[in-house]
């Protein structure tokens, strides 16, 4: 398996490495720790040509910061992984984009971030980038809370019958999960009520037919 994990040195990045614990991750894993920093805004456009066109001392150093927390990261995820594979990637660019792309790249199986970042700006952009990677990402997304873990795992499972919900069931059980888990498979139904108008014009047999079939078809 192949986990791409984005890391800012934040605790809620700290949290996500840690909730790894209870993610039923196999030992055969390969995993990157990527940390980005975004172009400054004025050396982007020296860089495009309006005066410098080499890396600035800052521009370095921002790199350097990256793989310093990277390495960070990494060094945190060893001591509970340690017999996984595990490398760091310093990436230079939107923290959301060098995500996606090195997951398409790679190619990853799992993305894995926290929901906020080191400060109050950077939680409200590093939230912007967990949402951006949900929905964008070409793979499973791990979003993870800065909160405590107690008791055994326990598992919610959202299903509706379709190809997406048969395909988190199917992750799942290609997991490794530790004894004592518990899973709670979930359906909804949504019950199909009349309007006044509909009563009348298709009567009230119909649509109770309907939501038993939607009934039985969750319950299947």
């Amino acid at each position: 398996m192949k986990v791409l994990i984005g890391y800012d040195g934040s605790s809620y990045a700290d949290a996500a490495i840690d909730d790894l614990q209870w993610a039923g991750l196999p030992e055969t894993t390969d995993a990157i720790v990527l940390s980005a920093v975004e172009w400054p805004t004025m050396l982007a456009m020296k860089s495009w040509g309006m005066v410098e066109t080499d890396f600035s001392p800052e521009w370095m150093q921002r790199i350097e910061h990256a793989q310093q927390l990277a390495s960070s990261g990494a060094d945190r995820l060893r001591k509970l992984f340690p017999q996984w594979n595990i490398e760091i990637e310093p990436a230079g660019g939107d923290p959301a984009e060098m995500i996606l792309e090195k997951a398409r790249t790679w190619p990853a199986d799992l993305i894995v971030v926290g929901t906020h970042g080191r400060n109050a700006v950077g939680r409200v952009v590093l939230g912007s980038v967990s949402m951006k990677v949900l929905r964008q990402a070409p793979c499973s997304v791990r979003v993870v809370r800065n909160r405590k873990h107690d008791g055994p795992v326990r598992l919610l499972i959202g299903v509706d019958g379709s190809a997406e919900a048969n395909a988190a069931v199917d992750a799942v059980c290609h997991r490794s999960w530790p004894d004592g888990t518990h899973v709670r498979v979930f359906a909804v139904q949504e019950v199909f009520e009349l309007a006044s108008a509909e009563r009348i014009g298709i009567g009230e047999r119909i649509y109770d037919r309907v939501n038993e079939d939607e009934f039985l078809r969750m319950r299947d």
